[in-house]
């Protein structure tokens, strides 16, 4: 064998190798750029950027949303603890009560009432962050008490 027949032979298995390469390299390319008729790849990395825009731009849409939402339940009514009571010995049953309707950051109003064979009074106190200015009864911060919970 001569050195030049060697050199063929090499050269041969060369073409061959890089012609598998190629062959390989065109398959890959051809499944990178198949799809919504993309010709290129940079068709095909424009359409990929474009839909994560319109993703992005839906997850902001959304995290607003229910960051509204948040807010807004947390200024609505959460509990309405109620506790019935007899304040007086000689009426019966248990027709006084006391409510609390207070949001979950405490604010919002205490009603109670007291009822007597001659009347009935009704008393509403406001309550901001479980507290209220007014003097409440045991019954009235009972209600409260329960609604911190």
């Amino acid at each position: 064998m001569t050195p030049t027949f060697i050199a063929i032979i090499i050269l041969a298995l060369l073409v061959i190798a890089i012609a598998y390469l190629v062959f390989v390299l065109n398959k890959r390319i051809t499944l990178l750029l198949r799809g919504k008729d993309a010709k290129t790849l940079e068709d095909s990395v424009h359409t990929v950027v474009n839909e994560l825009e319109r993703v992005h731009q839906k997850l902001k849409f959304h995290n607003d949303t229910l960051t509204e939402h948040d807010a807004r339940i947390s200024d609505s009514i959460k509990t309405i603890p109620t506790l019935r009571f007899n304040p007086f010995s000689d009426s019966g049953g248990n027709q006084s009560f006391a409510s609390a309707f207070l949001t979950e950051k405490g604010n919002g109003v205490i009603i109670s009432s007291l009822y007597s064979r001659e009347k009935t009074s009704v008393f509403a106190k406001p309550v901001e962050d479980f507290q209220s200015k007014f003097e409440l009864t045991e019954e009235e911060q009972e209600v409260l008490d329960k609604s911190r919970k």
